[in-house]
């Protein structure tokens, strides 16, 4: 069906109206699988690291704890930074206000976003934040 979608010169109103509908049904299913993921209670940081290198999960994302800028990689190197203890998988709306959170300024870190603040912090305290983010934000218990 995707290659009609894509390679059909012309199409009758009624092919673009089902390819339409089958585009947002795939967003609606994204959409819910979202809201559902939301709803999960906290779990420990064990329960979090078990999906990690498994096919992704619809309405989670999986989540660094040690952030995965370039300097990171340079000082900590890649396999440490994309580690299954570095990673934790999470509801996507919790990720999306997780990553908000480390970009916006914040009075505890000098009014400096927690990824600038952190950015030449030693992994220790990278991880310790991290995990302080995501128990506030209910995800780790």
């Amino acid at each position: 069906m995707q290659w009609v979608a894509r390679n059909a010169v012309r199409r009758a109103p009624a092919v673009d109206a089902f390819f339409g509908s089958l585009d947002q049904v795939g967003k609606i299913n994204a959409l819910t699988d979202a809201i559902k993921s939301g709803n999960d209670p906290a779990k420990t940081l064990e329960e979090l690291r078990e999906p990690i290198g498994s096919d992704s999960q619809g309405g989670y994302h999986d989540h660094h704890i040690v952030g995965q800028h370039p300097e990171n990689r340079a000082r900590f190197g890649d396999s440490r930074i994309d580690s299954r203890e570095n990673q934790v998988r999470i509801p996507v709306l919790k990720h999306i206000d997780i990553s908000a959170w480390y970009s916006t300024g914040n009075e505890k870190f000098g009014y400096l976003s927690p990824r600038d603040y952190l950015r030449d912090k030693d992994r220790d305290e990278q991880m310790r934040v991290g995990l302080d983010r995501l128990r506030k934000s209910k995800v780790l218990r």
